[in-house]
């Protein structure tokens, strides 16, 4: 039944990923309704890691076997899913630019 909810948003691109990645559909639907929410590059990424699952647990919901699953959607439509727990690798907007100060040169 929860696959159904997603069939007709999900790519074929995403439907071989998860075979490939043995990332279910239940895993998909916990990222999309418990994880956090990041707009990265024109897409929307929905990630479970270690804060999520600790919100979770206190809510006495087990997310420990999702910890670093990735779904990314593009107009409301999943187009992959990974699993990658190192979540310091996403491009927030902005990006190095808004961490770096220009220095004026005094003259």
């Amino acid at each position: 039944m929860e696959e159904r909810k997603h069939a007709s948003r999900l790519s074929a691109h995403v439907k071989e990923r998860m075979t490939q990645r043995s990332i279910s559909s239940a895993a998909i639907d916990a990222a999309m309704h418990y994880g956090r929410t990041l707009h990265i590059r024109g897409a929307c990424v929905h990630v479970i890691g270690k804060r999520e699952i600790s919100q979770a647990a206190a809510r006495k919901i087990d997310l420990a076997s999702y910890e670093g699953v990735h779904v990314v959607s593009v107009d409301h439509r999943i187009i992959t899913t990974y699993r990658n727990r190192n979540l310091n690798n996403l491009r927030r907007p902005g990006g190095l630019n808004r961490r770096r100060r220009r220095r004026r040169s005094i003259l």
